[in-house]
This record gives C-alpha cells, sequence and structure tokens, in this order.
C-alpha cells in the first residue's frame, strides 16, 4: 500500500514540476519523505525542484543526500553537474558528468552536458565530441544540437555553425532555443533588426524565455544607426584613413610650425572617442528600444535603463571636454597635461561603465549596492571634471566589479 502511495505520489510531483507550481511539488515530496525519509529517488526529486526554483545551494545538498544513498546513479551525478554548471564551476561540473559516464557510458544527457561546460571551457573541440556522442545515442536531442552550433559558431566554422542550425530548425522549427539561436546568429552578422524581429517572435508565444528575453535586449541596443555605420566595410577603411591621416597631419604641424609636440596627445583621445560611439550606440539603442515598444518594455529591467540612461549622460560630457580640449589646442598651440588626461579617462570612464549594461546580480541588494557605487563615482566624475584621478580612480572601481563579474565571485555576467 505504502508502495502504490510512494508511486501515486511521485506521479503528482512529475506533473506538478512539469507545471512549474514548484512550491507544490515541494509539499508534496516532503509528505512522501516522511514516510520513506532514506529513498534516494526522492531526495533526487527535491533537488530537482529547488534546482528549478533557482535554490542552488539547496539543490547541492539535496543531490548529495542522494548520492550517498545511491553512489550508482549516473542521473544523480548529472544533476550534480547541472548545479556546477549553474555556479558556473566548469572543472567541477566537468568531473561530475565524467563520474556519471562511468557509471553508464551511454548516458546521453551527460554527454550533452559535458559538451556545455567545455564550450564555457572555450574547449571547443572536445564540445564537439561530446555533442555528435550525445547525438549517436539520442539523434532527436535538441539541446545537443543546439551545443553543436555553438561550438562550431565559437570555433569559427560559421558555415558548418550554419548547416547544423538549418537542420536543426528544420526538423523543429516551433523550439525556441534553436529559433533563439538563429537569432543569435542574426545578430552576430550584424542584422540587428532581423534579430530583434526572431526574438520578438519568440517571446510572443513564450513570454518567460531568458534566453530571448537577452537576445532581445542586445538586438534592441544594437539595432541604430551608429551600429550599422560600425558594420559597414568602407567606415572601418575610413576609420585607418583618419588615423593614419591625423597621425601625419599632427607630425607635419610640428615639424613645419613651432606648434608644441602635446598636440600629439588629441590622437589618443579622438581615437577612444571614436570607439566609444559603439558603446554609445548600444546604450542610445537600448534607450530607443524601450520608448517604441510598449509591449516589450517588461524585458527591460531597471539596472539596464538607467545604466543606458547614464552612458548618455557620461558620453554627453565626454564629447563636451573633447570640445573644449580641441579649443584649448586651437587658441593655445599646445595641450595641457591635466586637460588630456581629463578627457581621456573621462572617456575611459564611459567606455569602462557603458560595456557594463548586460550585469545581473543575484540579489536585489545587490543590485541597489552596484547601482549605488556606479551613480556615485559617476557624479563624482562629473562634478570633479577638473580632477583627472577622479575618472581615473572610478575607471578602476568599475575594473575591479567586472573582474568580481567575470569570476562570478557577487554577480553573474548575462551575455
Amino acid at each position: 500500500m505504502s508502495y502504490l502511495k510512494r508511486l501515486r505520489g511521485l506521479g503528482e510531483v512529475r506533473l506538478l514540476i512539469e507545471l512549474k507550481k514548484f512550491d507544490l511539488a515541494l509539499l508534496e515530496i516532503e509528505k512522501l519523505m516522511t514516510d520513506f525519509p532514506d529513498d534516494a529517488e526522492l531526495w533526487y526529486f527535491r533537488a530537482e525542484i529547488y534546482f528549478d526554483s533557482g535554490k542552488l545551494s539547496l539543490s547541492e545538498s539535496a543531490i548529495d543526500e542522494s548520492i550517498r544513498l545511491d553512489p550508482n546513479s549516473s542521473v544523480y551525478f548529472n544533476l550534480k553537474g547541472g548545479i556546477y554548471l549553474a555556479k558556473s564551476n566548469y572543472s567541477k561540473a566537468i568531473k561530475c558528468f565524467e563520474q556519471g559516464l562511468s557509471i553508464n557510458p551511454n548516458e546521453a544527457t551527460c554527454y550533452s552536458n559535458l559538451s556545455k561546460a567545455y564550450i564555457e571551457k572555450r574547449k571547443y573541440n572536445k564540445a564537439i565530441e561530446c555533442s555528435e556522442k550525445a547525438l549517436s545515442l539520442s539523434p532527436d536531442d535538441e539541446y545537443s544540437f543546439n551545443n553543436l552550433f555553438w561550438a562550431y559558431t565559437l570555433k569559427g566554422q560559421n558555415v558548418k555553425a550554419n548547416s547544423i542550425l538549418q537542420e536543426n530548425l528544420a526538423r523543429n522549427p516551433e523550439n525556441p532555443d534553436t529559433v533563439s539561436n538563429l537569432g543569435y546568429q542574426l545578430y552576430n552578422k550584424g542584422d540587428y533588426k532581423k534579430s530583434e524581429e526572431v526574438f520578438r517572435s519568440i517571446l510572443a508565444q513564450y513570454p518567460e524565455d531568458g534566453n530571448a528575453e537577452r537576445g532581445l535586449s542586445m538586438a534592441c541596443s544594437a539595432n541604430n544607426g551608429l551600429m550599422d555605420l560600425f558594420n559597414k566595410k568602407w567606415f572601418e577603411q575610413f576609420l585607418k584613413v583618419m588615423f593614419i591621416g591625423t597621425f601625419f597631419l599632427v607630425r607635419n604641424i610640428i615639424r613645419f610650425t613651432e606648434s608644441s609636440f602635446t598636440l600629439l596627445l588629441i590622437i589618443p583621445v579622438i581615437m577612444a572617442a571614436i570607439f566609444s560611439l559603439y558603446s554609445f550606440g548600444m546604450a542610445i539603442g537600448k534607450l530607443l528600444s524601450y520608448i517604441r515598444r510598449k509591449q516589450f518594455r517588461s524585458q527591460f529591467t531597471l539596472e539596464e535603463l538607467l545604466f543606458s540612461a547614464i552612458s548618455v549622460l557620461l558620453y554627453k560630457s565626454g564629447f563636451i571636454s573633447i570640445i573644449f580640449l580641441v579649443k584649448e589646442a586651437y587658441e593655445t598651440n599646445e595641450i595641457s597635461t591635466n586637460s588630456f588626461l581629463v578627457s581621456f579617462y573621462f572617456l575611459l570612464l564611459t567606455i569602462t561603465f557603458s560595456v557594463r549594461l548586460d550585469w545581473n546580480s543575484n540579489s536585489n541588494l545587490l543590485n541597489v549596492l552596484l547601482l549605488t557605487a556606479c551613480l556615485v563615482s559617476v557624479i563624482l566624475s562629473i562634478l570633479l571634471v577638473s580632477f583627472w584621478w577622479v575618472a581615473f580612480v572610478s575607471s578602476l572601481i568599475l575594473i575591479t566589479l567586472d573582474i568580481l563579474v567575470s569570476k562570478g565571485v557577487v554577480l553573474r555576467s548575462v551575455t
């Protein structure tokens, strides 16, 4: 009788998980565990519920108990590897997946997840090998097809990646992850308008698809005239000619006149200003997307909009500082060290700040602290614009935070 109760209970748990009613599923599991406290499978389902709820530490504790009770299940090690994968601890994830495969060499899911871990470690050949092995065991696995697509894409074999994507789209044109890959591919090709349309079509059907949300945010940010300009080949050639021309122009001015050699300092400032137009376009694009597309405003977080608005403000101040720098050079035939450092480091701060638009913290408190730190550094830099070291220190603060992001210490980077 107890065994039948367990079977019925597990069936209900599976249904609740599928419906994403995790709180109810957890309550049902806890009821079952009062009768079966040492049931490894129940601990596994508990770990799965915590994992799907985003409670990774609780999930890890539960799956450790499952493994203690039954150390010969590849499924349990696969979930533990998935937890480490979500925590960005790719080395431990790989060990777990390999341990699962040592128990069951035909566990396709372990191969598929191992492929994802190798992609994150930038070991693309191993990722391709694992994806192909997963597909040999499970030919219809969409996740493995998508991993294979990304491995070839990041390896630079775009023709092969496109072939895999088209094959996967033909097999299952409704799969949101596969369609998202099409959106990202269009984004990487610089076709931001079509990329945005693809992500919008996904969100129309799956409003809570996080992958499509991130893609839409990127495409909206890039879908502006400045970004289109940067992708044109003639503009790339124009920049090269301009840099060379500017260098020789300043060189000849110094050679044939009595102008100060400090005029050369205009070159790095102008170069920094031109390259900063790229991230300036991203900030403008994000704000314009929020204004123009009311039905997708829910996809933009307050943090994104604040970062974008502050970036635009910084660029405005940075470009003004360049105007004053050029004015000083024209009137005095030289540039003071302080004026150069103010303009250069203010542009550095602006570029450093604006590329942080996709930060996403693990908690609301960290969101507030991050925004506060950025706002204080930016306000001080604007108010104390005549002191170059303020912008310099602010840039160092943001670069330090960026290191913490990439290491996953306090924040998660969303790309």
